[in-house]
């Protein structure tokens, strides 16, 4: 879609003037004001009154007219607020007659005016109007750099309704430049602030809202949300329509035409164009008439009219030929104007420079200040090391304990597992004595055999011990593989085969299928050490211990069964929990360390296992443990190490 040469940029002052008085008969408003200017004997009325005149006269020479009238009356009183205003309407009135040159020359004698006085307000209305002057040139890029200055300084001094103007203007600046997002984004925080500005009064929201509405829509129509433009600009064209604004009347109606002849609503289309293009003739808005007639001829040729079709395109070539011509005359206008703004730029300059002189003690003040933050942070560094560095030792101390800790534990297994074949020595030393009296020296060459087996399985004890010791890291490691439970019950009734016999114990296992466990060996090792030994402890003379195994789904399920002593129901509640000092002592008073069961369960969790028991006092007692199963699909998966501290 072709975009429009009117820039709706000289809204600033119409809608601040406008607004207050549009309880007035609109259709008289300005010949009201005529005459009571007239009649006004009050050269400070008058100069209210001549510069809302000035600023409400749609004709652009009658409105350069006024202004100058308004220039002379404010020097004449001394009034630096009404000269700015007449210099500013100058500029509009030279921006709307297409001399861009004048324009700029008059815009920046009220910015000289306005910084002369410090008045941001008007630096802000002086900037907008320049902005707006250099997109009628067509410096896009440049008018976007006035705007931003201007809503900078309005959003600082909080003035939420030259802010939302100036917004409104550089989001429709952003829809030029085909930044679409840009202008949304503006359009958006504009509409949002003028909504919510409890301030106004409802006629003067609804004029902003629809330039807010209308700028948007024709940036909605870019993205393609042709029907929703559609709605959005007819309520802004009625809404403008009220307040006698024909020059954005002209534009939007316009953009409504090209949308619509773009949806293929020809009728419609046409409509539009021929009523802004009456308009634009009324107000000599060349450019917007030149772009209509272009409309006006697309239009008549696709209905077939060629007639008119060719009438509209002679127009259209004449009035772009007369403002190619113009557009060099502007070029060289831009050059001037940009010569007397660099100019102009110089003297701002040099009142920087002098108000730099008046900073230096500031500036000196905020070394001190500076100088003084440094020195705080490197106070607050070194504490914060501080506390990193007493969080590290605390660390490190967590550490320390629980190699202490593990340490412990260890020790106590290695004393639980060599307890029960030392204390059988006991026993084979006696049936050594025994033989030795009777001079059987069979039974001694045998016990000799068994002794020798003993004493090999011991050293295996202790050498896979001290292997698994090497490997401790301040826990347990957990390193599973596969285990044969026939192979590991068979060496570990080996290993107390000799303390069962001296106690006259049958120790015996019952597994009919080969089981294989997914488990960490010497951890479970331990385990079933641990519950033999404690079931020959247990175990009266001419008792039966009975190692069981079967599977259960993926899951092993291995019991001790035997005919001890068995566990009172007080016991058995806290059999997994029992403090350290809770030893008890066996049928053939052998003592415990009170620790193995806590091992055991520890160990059982380390394996994904389970452990339970079942016991009734002078029948005996049956543990229960489950283990999984060795899955070699399973096993092809890195295994999660998971270890006790």
């Amino acid at each position: 879609m072709k975009k429009s040469a009117l820039f709706f940029k000289g809204i600033v002052i119409l809608l601040l003037v406008l607004a207050p008085l549009i309880s007035l008969c609109q259709t008289s408003l300005l010949d009201s004001l005529l005459n009571r200017y007239n009649l006004s004997k009050d050269p400070q009325e008058q100069l209210t009154l001549l510069r809302s005149i000035t600023s409400t006269e749609p004709e652009t020479n009658q409105k350069i007219a006024y202004a100058n009238e308004l220039l002379e009356l404010a020097r004449s009183n001394g009034s630096y607020f009404f000269e700015h205003a007449a210099e500013l309407q100058l500029g509009i009135g030279y921006r709307f007659m297409g001399d861009l040159s004048k324009s700029l020359k008059h815009l920046l004698s009220s910015l000289a005016i306005a910084e002369k006085y410090k008045d941001e307000k008007l630096i802000g209305s002086s900037l907008g109007e320049i902005a707006a002057t250099y997109a009628s040139q067509g410096d896009i890029r440049t008018s976007v750099q006035f705007s931003n200055r201007t809503i900078r300084i309005f959003r600082k001094r909080r003035d939420t309704l030259n802010l939302s103007i100036a917004l409104l203007n550089t989001g429709y600046d952003y829809y030029t430049l085909n930044e679409l997002d840009s202008s949304i984004m503006y359009g958006e925080e504009a509409e949002h602030l003028v909504s919510n500005f409890t301030e106004l009064s409802s006629i003067r929201r609804e004029s902003l809202l629809a330039y807010i509405g209308g700028n948007m829509a024709i940036t909605q129509a870019e993205l393609g949300q042709k029907e929703v433009a559609i709605d959005a600009l007819n309520r802004s064209i009625e809404n403008l329509r009220s307040i006698e604004d024909y020059y954005a009347v002209a534009d939007f109606l316009k953009f409504l035409g090209e949308i619509q002849f773009a949806m293929g609503a020809i009728d419609k289309a046409e409509k539009s164009a021929s009523e802004a293009l009456e308009l634009s003739q009324i107000y000599s808005l060349s450019e917007l008439n030149r772009d209509l007639n272009l409309l006006l001829y697309r239009i008549n040729e696709s209905k077939g009219k060629f007639k008119e079709a060719l009438t509209y395109h002679l127009v259209y070539t004449e009035l772009a030929d007369s403002i190619e011509n113009k557009s060099v005359i502007r070029q060289m206008a831009k050059q001037k104007s940009g010569f007397e703004l660099a100019q102009k730029e110089s003297e701002v300059e040099l009142l920087k420079a002098q108000r730099r002189n008046q900073q230096t003690v500031i500036v000196t003040a905020t070394v001190v200040v500076f100088a003084f933050a440094i020195l705080v942070i490197v106070i607050f560094i070194y504490y914060r090391s501080k506390i990193r560095v007493n969080r590290v030792l605390k660390r490190q101390k967590v550490a320390l304990e629980r190699l202490n800790e593990t340490k412990d534990k260890f020790f106590s297994i290695i004393s639980h597992d060599l307890r029960g074949p030392v204390s059988s020595l006991f026993g084979v030393s006696g049936l050594i004595r025994h033989f030795v009296k009777e001079k059987n020296n069979d039974q001694l060459l045998e016990m000799a055999n068994h002794m020798e087996t003993s004493v090999e399985r011991l050293s295996n004890l202790l050498d896979n011990l001290l292997n698994w010791a090497m490997q401790q890291q301040g826990h347990f490691p957990n390193v599973p593989e596969k285990v044969d439970v026939t192979g590991m019950i068979q060496e570990i009734n080996g290993m107390f085969s000799n303390m069962a016999n001296g106690k006259q114990v049958s120790l015996t296992s019952d597994i009919s299928e080969s089981i294989f466990l997914w488990v960490d060996r010497n951890s479970v090792h331990t385990i079933f050490r641990n519950l033999i030994n404690n079931a020959i402890k247990f175990t009266p003379e001419e008792g039966t211990i009975v190692v069981n195994a079967k599977i259960a789904g993926d899951m092993a399920e291995i019991s001790i069964t035997d005919s001890g002593i068995g566990i009172s129901q007080t016991k058995l509640d806290k059999l997994f929990n029992l403090d350290g000092d809770s030893a008890t002592y066996g049928t053939a008073g052998e003592k415990g360390l009170g620790l193995g069961l806590q091992l055991v369960k520890e160990f059982m969790d380390m394996n994904n296992g389970t452990i339970s028991a079942k016991s009734e006092e002078g029948v005996g007692t049956t543990f229960l443990v489950t283990l999984p199963l060795f899955d070699k699909d399973e096993v092809k998966e890195k295994s999660v190490i998971k270890s006790v501290h």
